[in-house]
């Protein structure tokens, strides 16, 4: 440890949290393979074809789902930015005072 002055960012002085919810769908990338190892320079991730639009549609509802419960179960949680490409997550703000441990809820 070194010894220094410790900045609290802004954002984090009014207690909240921001967390990763990950699910376990594999995001668009890894679907057809190893992550973006499956893509090369012959083959390249089509989001827009009617397979990965109808994979990131199934993406996108379970993410609503699971964002749907930690609201049911967290009020004032926030849901602020979703991930589906690279990643399987979304982004959920949480307030700082005590309440509901966000892994315990069921997804």
């Amino acid at each position: 440890m070194r010894h220094g002055v410790v900045r609290i960012p802004t954002g984090h002085g009014s207690g909240g949290v921001t967390v990763l919810v990950g699910l376990n769908l594999p995001p668009l990338a890894a679907r057809y393979g190893p992550g973006l190892q499956a893509f090369g320079p012959r083959r390249k991730l089509d989001s827009t074809s009617s397979a990965s639009r109808a994979y990131l549609a199934r993406i996108e509802r379970a993410q609503t789902l699971a964002a749907r419960r930690i609201r049911h179960a967290i009020p004032t949680a926030r849901i602020f930015h979703r991930y589906k490409v690279i990643l399987d997550r979304f982004a959920v703000r949480l307030p700082g005072r005590r309440t509901a441990n966000p892994s315990r809820i069921t997804l």
